[in-house]
Parts: structure tokens; C-alpha cells; sequence
């Protein structure tokens, strides 16, 4: 992996830690946009089902809940074996 390629993650897995600090402080419209700009700015798949789940935890914490469980079943049809499965199975639906 090269120097830049590190770097980027470095910073992307930083964006999500801070995402997922404001999403369980209750700062929802933070969350928002800490993903929203993660989403924009990294663009590499290595770190995109963590992004994804935090987004629908994000959406089912702030009231949309169909949304959040399109997005969930989605998720889980696509990525059965995630790491990530089980926290997103709950806003499934199933």
C-alpha cells in the first residue's frame, strides 16, 4: 500500500471515529455531515460498509425508520458477511 493510500484511510477511518462519536452524543445533523463529507471526499471501498452502517444508524435514529431499514436490507443482501451485519440486521426490520 503506498504512503498516500495509508494516509487516506488514516483519515477516512478518523472522519467515521468522529461520525460515530457524534452519532452517540445525540449530534445527528454533525453526524450528517461528517459522513457526508467522508462519503465525497473518500472514494475507496475499504472502509464503505462501515460508512454505510453508521448511515443507517444514523437514519434510524433520526426518525427515518423506512428509510433506515431500505437501506439495512440493502446492506445485508449485498454484504451477508459484513462485520458489520449483525448492527445493522437490527435496523433490518427483520
Amino acid at each position: 500500500m503506498s504512503a498516500t493510500r495509508a494516509s487516506q484511510l488514516r483519515a477516512e477511518s478518523a472522519a467515521l471515529r468522529r461520525a460515530r462519536a457524534e452519532l452517540r452524543a445525540g449530534k445527528l445533523a454533525d453526524a450528517r455531515s461528517t459522513l457526508a463529507a467522508a462519503s465525497r471526499e473518500f472514494t475507496a471501498p475499504e472502509l464503505s460498509q462501515e460508512r454505510e452502517a453508521l448511515t443507517i444508524e444514523l437514519l434510524a435514529r433520526s426518525g427515518q425508520v423506512t428509510a433506515a431499514r431500505t437501506r439495512a436490507q440493502a446492506f445485508l443482501a449485498r454484504f451477508p458477511d459484513s462485520p458489520h451485519a449483525a448492527a445493522v440486521l437490527q435496523f433490518s426490520g427483520d
